[in-house]
């Protein structure tokens, strides 16, 4: 009804700024208990139509301070790591978010090449970055920041315009997209109430506990519990669904693996534990930081097995033997910024059993002979092994190693021409191909290519490339179960 009441109200007096084309990512919509099925995840970013115009740029994009409240929602793992271009362009995406999360500002609606329309926010611009970059970013920015519930994860961006004879340059832009549901600033308002209220009732739900193990069980088993996953495939209609945004989680009680990590993430961050969300082709996770220790969790999969802790706090090979259809496979954005979850699960890490009178009184490992090194591997002793307040997974395994395959032994770069590197890499062992990680130098985002070489030397050319700038590549040789090696030396050129 609110949907239909909306695109009333909204059918009048908007403004059309243009004709534009932008990004939407179109997220998991099925699953079932036997194969896990995720369905499939594709980001694309399509570049704004050229309308022989400049674009304008509507509202403030200067950096200020959000609201208190809602800044505790915020990660700051990947922000952290990123360049200094990359950063100014995550806090003018996050300044002119609190805008709209905190003001009634109504969002614009705008026609798509393709014939259809959507509502997007005010662009804000970046430099220095290429836009497969700032698309990056944009999409690190909604993962790390959840409590923008209005978002649909659609991004529309224009390039950057340089001119090496006349000196001109202009900034390119990003915008982001909101359902239609959220568009009109004073409905959004009500909703944002709403959404406060729901995520309140987890954090007074999770001050029972006075660790952050028991909080994690306990947010992770509250949405694995009474939140269901959205197994409608036929007429998926993601504008009503809202499956992209934790809004789904929390107010409709029904998402998929995208809604869950982001609602899982922003709990986490209410309670100051570090954690991420990832993204594969056709899934979404997190990763947490438990006992100085980074861990994959994954509430989608448990969800689908409930009750069930089966993906909860383990390493990444455990996860690699688990996961038959590769779905935890990051993107390639993600490349050395991503935690690295290495560590094998233990009993120490296992889901707390939250019916136990114990962890009403406040359990907590430390009181229990638990410790952590330096390096996040944690020791237990007799007496809390067979503490009953802790719900035994599996016994306690030895750390393990991801067996990668042998990186490449031969790797040259050189310039054919303006613009364009060429590249030859050899591999020993007969594996499915070469993956070259190449980025502008001083950017943190990679740019990937994949090729084939199946033990033999390969020659080939990237192309495309900004004219005079120092480029930086790597390459790393890929089994036929998408591992990665470890990578070779990195390269320093001119294109």
């Amino acid at each position: 009804m609110r949907k239909k009441l909306l695109a009333l109200l909204l059918s009048a007096g908007l403004f059309l700024t243009g004709l534009t084309t932008f990004a939407t990512t179109a997220w998991a919509s099925e699953q079932t208990d036997s194969e896990l099925s995720v369905g499939d995840i594709h980001a694309e970013a399509k570049e704004f139509a050229d309308t022989g115009t400049k674009h304008s740029f509507r509202g403030s994009t200067n950096s200020t301070k959000g609201d208190s409240y809602w800044d505790q929602f915020s990660g700051h793992v990947f922000y952290d790591q990123l360049s200094p271009d990359e950063k100014a362009l995550y806090d003018k995406l996050k300044a002119m978010s609190d805008k709209y999360l905190t003001q009634n500002v109504s969002a614009g609606l705008r026609f798509l090449n393709d014939g259809n329309s959507g509502y997007y926010t005010d662009t804000v611009t970046y430099s220095n970055m290429s836009s497969t970059q700032a698309f990056s970013v944009a999409t690190i920015f909604f993962f790390e920041n959840p409590q923008y519930y209005f978002y649909n994860d659609g991004i529309g961006y224009t390039d950057p315009i340089e001119s090496y004879f006349w000196g001109i340059s202009e900034p390119g832009t990003v915008s982001l997209g909101i359902y239609s549901g959220y568009a009109d600033g004073n409905v959004r308002a009500g909703y944002t109430r709403q959404y406060k209220d729901a995520i309140d009732t987890y954090i007074q739900g999770a001050s029972a506990y006075n660790n952050d193990l028991a909080k994690e069980t306990y947010f992770h088993d509250t949405l694995a519990s009474t939140v269901t996953y959205n197994q409608n495939t036929t007429g998926y209609n993601e504008d009503t669904t809202e499956s992209q945004s934790a809004s789904s989680a929390f107010l409709m009680k029904n998402t998929v693996c995208a809604g869950f990590t982001k609602a899982f993430s922003l709990l986490l961050n209410s309670q100051g534990i570090e954690n991420v969300g990832l993204t594969s082709d056709s899934h979404a996770w997190n990763e947490v930081k438990i006992n100085g220790t980074w861990y994959i969790t994954d509430v989608t999969w448990d969800n689908n097995r409930w009750p069930s802790h089966d993906y909860f706090n383990i390493s990444e090979y455990e996860m690699q033997s688990m996961d038959q259809q590769w779905a935890h496979s990051p993107l390639t954005y993600y490349y050395g910024i991503r935690p690295a979850c290495t560590t094998a699960h233990t009993s120490t890490v296992d889901a707390v059993n939250l019916s136990d009178p114990a962890q009403l009184a406040g359990y907590t490992p430390s009181d229990n002979n638990t410790s952590t090194d330096d390096q996040g591997s944690s020791s237990t002793s007799k007496e809390n092994k067979d503490n009953p307040t802790i719900t035994p997974v599996t016994p306690d395994p030895q750390e393990v190693t991801i067996t990668r395959p042998v990186k490449p032994s031969t790797f040259t770069v050189k310039r054919v021409k303006r613009g364009t590197l060429r590249l030859t890499v050899k591999t020993k062992a007969r594996v499915s191909g070469c993956y070259i990680y190449y980025r502008l130098k001083g950017v943190t985002a990679w740019d990937t290519k994949y090729v084939k070489v199946n033990g033999r030397s390969k020659t080939f050319n990237i192309t495309g490339l900004s004219k005079g700038k120092t480029y930086q590549l790597r390459a790393f040789s890929v089994d036929s179960k998408g591992t990665l090696s470890r990578g070779t030396k990195v390269r320093t050129v001119k294109a």
